[in-house]
Formats: structure tokens, C-alpha cells, sequence
């Protein structure tokens, strides 16, 4: 599992994860396609590969676009197709079978100025597919 630090708490310049990968927060966003809120079923999860934990993000729920762009590059690196995030900041990836307990949730924060990207809250997952 990757967890990431932030080099300093009141404004972030880069994320370092644990095997020393960094990406700073001003790179470009993958392209991306949201594909919507889902139901998790915490022990039997669609996409179970939890490779990031940005919850620790002082004021995280103001910071939700760094959450995004932080998923999806790391995703994208790990070769994901399809990504989620969980509880505001945990990042998941894995196979593509993420509607695979069909259930949509409403339980998931939309972004004020993308209202097509979110991320999900408790019990709840934003999914999205990288393009690029």
C-alpha cells in the first residue's frame, strides 16, 4: 500500500509516497472519465486495492481537487484503468468489474466547480476511468 506525507501542512508543494515516488499538486490531471457514486461493501470491495491515504490532509475536505489529482496520477502509474476514492482520501484501484454490486449511492461530495467529479464519503466510492 502507498501512503503519502505531506511535506508541509499549511500549503502542500509535493507529495512523497512511501517508496519515494513525488508528485507535486500543480501537475496536469489525467484525462479522466467519472463513471459515478458507488455503494461499497467494505469487505467485499469492487476495486480493492487501496494504494494511497490522503485523509490526513489538514482540511481535506477543502482540498478535494489535490485528492483527485494525487489519485488518479498514482493510479495511472500503477497501470489502473479504473480508480476510486473512498472516505474523502483513500484511493483505490483494480480490475474494471466496479459496478459489480450495482448499487449506486448518493453518498458521495461533488466538486462545486466540476459538478461530474466528487469523491466519495463513508460507505461510499467515486469511480473514475483514466483515458490518458
Amino acid at each position: 500500500m502507498y501512503l503519502m506525507s505531506i511535506s508541509s501542512a499549511s500549503t502542500p508543494k509535493s507529495f512523497t509516497i512511501k517508496n519515494r515516488l513525488q508528485f507535486r499538486p500543480t501537475e496536469p490531471l489525467p484525462k479522466l472519465k467519472p463513471k459515478g457514486c458507488y455503494l461499497n461493501i467494505s469487505n467485499d470491495r469492487a476495486l480493492s486495492d487501496q494504494f494511497a491515504n490522503l485523509t490526513d490532509i489538514e482540511q481535506i475536505k477543502t482540498r478535494l481537487d489535490q485528492v483527485l489529482n494525487q489519485c488518479a496520477r498514482v493510479a495511472k502509474y500503477k497501470g489502473y484503468k479504473y480508480f476510486a476514492i473512498h472516505n474523502y482520501g483513500e484511493c483505490y484501484g483494480g480490475g474494471g468489474n466496479y459496478t459489480i454490486h450495482r448499487r449506486k449511492s448518493v453518498h458521495c461530495l461533488n466538486f462545486a466547480n466540476k459538478l461530474r467529479y466528487g469523491v466519495g464519503k463513508e460507505n461510499s466510492s467515486f469511480v473514475y476511468k483514466i483515458l490518458a
